[in-house]
């Protein structure tokens, strides 16, 4: 099975450096590598570019500009000229079997659609930081499977999933050619939109793949930070809305309008009166919540 690694990379040298090295200790050696560089400010694309120019495996995309990571990934899907495509955050290092259990995944369940890894903290490799994830329409809910419960006894075998986390996402090409990723979104929650969506089209299932590893070296401080929780936010609400009945639609509207806009302001306001509060964290949960009413997505400044 030949498969197109795509890997979009953004500023953090070294991350997708050492992603890279990790897949060239793959058993499964039948793969190119496609790095989708994000316009970053930091000219680190090109680094890359100048690094892997003469590399027979690996090839260098310079986006314009930084539109988002779906954008990104679909930039990659379209230059991707293999029968599989995986899909792998640069932020993360993969175990040697990786690649080669989710092929042999998709050669057992023809009724598969997409592919998942058990995703172990880079610093911890004894803890799961994703197993899959489930969708709750009902109670309004995304979660992931397993986070923090221990690797070497907790999920030891293939499960189905409402979604994938983005970091690694295995499936044929012709999946991901025919159902890119919504753009709308930016940044969070764009692959468990596109996961959901495949589910409600009846493509198939999606599988936690057990014996496929992959490392995730996050840094969770980061979600603490007024940019992340400002697209984190404004993309739940937009993932719920996109996902729901009509019903359930202004019943969404009119709860922010009357209940988490108010409260948000408040809360944004009342911050200007002690001088040691991070207002930057207020504001941004106030205008997640602003630029979902008025329709306000993609990229915000």
């Amino acid at each position: 099975m030949s498969t197109d690694i795509i890997i979009v990379h953004y500023q953090s040298l070294e991350d997708t450096k050492m992603c890279v090295a990790s897949l060239q200790q793959l058993s499964n050696q039948n793969f190119n590598i496609i790095l989708i560089d994000s316009a970053s400010p930091n000219k680190t694309g090109v680094e890359l570019e100048r690094e892997f120019v003469n590399s027979d495996n690996i090839k260098v995309i310079l986006l314009e500009e930084n539109r988002g990571f779906a954008y990104a990934c679909n930039k990659g899907i379209e230059a991707s000229t293999k029968e599989f495509i995986w899909l792998l955050n640069p932020d993360t290092t993969v175990d040697a079997d990786a690649l080669c259990s989710l092929c042999n995944a998709s050669a057992k369940y023809s009724d598969v659609i997409a592919f998942g890894s058990k995703v172990l903290y880079g610093e911890d490799s004894k803890k799961i930081w994703s197993a899959g994830g489930t969708v709750d329409i009902e109670n309004k809910e995304v979660s992931m499977i397993g986070n923090m419960q221990d690797a070497s006894t907790s999920y030891l075998d293939n499960h189905n999933c409402d979604y994938l986390p983005g970091c690694s996402i295995f499936a044929k090409a012709e999946v991901f050619k025919e159902n890119k990723f919504p753009e709308c979104y930016f940044m969070y929650f764009e692959e468990t939109d596109w996961c959901y969506s495949l589910l409600n089209k009846g493509r198939g299932r999606l599988m936690f793949v057990a014996s496929s590893v992959i490392y995730h070296h996050t840094r969770d401080a980061k979600m603490q930070s007024a940019f992340n929780i400002y697209y984190y936010n404004r993309n739940e609400l937009l993932f719920w809305f996109r996902n729901v009945n009509i019903l359930s639609k202004i019943k969404i509207y009119l709860r922010i309008f009357f209940y988490k806009l108010p409260s948000n302001a408040y809360a944004y306001f009342r911050a200007w009166l002690d001088k040691d509060i991070r207002k930057e964290v207020f504001r941004a949960h106030l205008m997640s919540c602003v630029d979902f009413l008025f329709f306000r997505f993609g990229k915000r400044y």
